[in-house]
């Protein structure tokens, strides 16, 4: 996010995701050093009912730079949600900008 290549966010849509709305102010915290965090404004959420359709509608560079299909997208998701969870849940694609 920092270098701007990513703007979107996926999570699952439970516990504090499910209270993100636009003009939201939230803390995103750098995946590579956790302790490192910054600002971001959130410019939208969009609610999907699982993964394959928030791929199919979202750019999937915007959200996993380097991802190349929507097949590997959802494999590299798998890595922190289970099937089971998304089904329960469905997706969300929370759109920010840094400040």
């Amino acid at each position: 996010m920092l270098e701007g290549k990513k703007d979107i966010e996926v999570r699952l849509y439970k516990n504090d995701y499910k209270k993100i709305k636009p003009g939201d102010t939230v803390i995103v915290h750098n995946t590579d050093n956790y302790e490192q965090t910054y600002m971001a404004n959130v410019l939208d959420v969009r609610r999907y009912e699982n993964l394959k359709e928030l791929f199919y509608a979202e750019d999937i560079n915007r959200a996993l730079p380097g991802v190349k299909n929507v097949n590997d997208a959802i494999k590299v998701m798998r890595q922190f949600y289970t099937k089971e969870d998304e089904d329960f849940y469905g997706a969300i694609a929370i759109e920010v900008k840094i400040v």
